[in-house]
């Protein structure tokens, strides 16, 4: 609830926020019928922020490594490159 209050008032104030807005909340069902299985999903659509602006850098600031691949030989690519972007951060 405070999340909306927030964001009502942000808009019929004219106040800037840096918080997402939220457009709708759904849920879309779907059946496989090769295998038979119905699966539900929820999705938030939410505003892109980053619409007609020039995105000069991008920062992952997630810091899992849940779903992240590669192959083999880029591995130690990646290890050199990411300590060449570390060591001004440190």
């Amino acid at each position: 609830p405070a999340y909306f209050e927030y964001l009502s008032k942000a808009f019929f104030h004219g106040l800037p926020t840096v918080l997402c807005k939220i457009v709708g909340v759904y849920q879309i069902g779907y059946h496989n019928r090769v295998t038979g299985r119905r699966t539900m999903e929820q999705v938030a659509v939410m505003q892109n922020i980053f619409f007609g602006r020039k995105i000069s850098k991008i920062f992952d600031l997630k810091g899992s490594l849940r779903g992240r691949f590669t192959r083999q030989g880029n591995v130690e690519k990646e290890k050199k490159s990411s300590k060449k972007k570390n060591k001004h951060y440190r």
